[in-house]
């Protein structure tokens, strides 16, 4: 689990990031220039269960799960 921030890491290149809450909202965007990792800042969000959508320089998506706990 994660509280303030969480490093992702794509070798593909992160192209942009979005992450959505356990209902579907989104609740975070990030532009990702091609970087190979990025810093996601948590302190905003409630304790719960997140997904993540990648977006790579080849516009392929990729996503996963992610917890936050205070």
């Amino acid at each position: 689990p994660a509280s303030t921030s969480t490093i992702v890491k794509y070798s593909g290149g992160i192209q942009e990031l979005r992450v959505y809450d356990s209902n579907g909202r989104e609740v975070l965007q990030l532009n990702g220039k091609g970087e190979p990792h990025m810093e996601i800042p948590l302190s905003n969000l409630p304790s719960g269960l997140y997904f993540l959508k990648i977006t790579d320089r080849k516009a392929q998506v990729h996503s996963q799960t992610f917890v936050v706990e205070r």
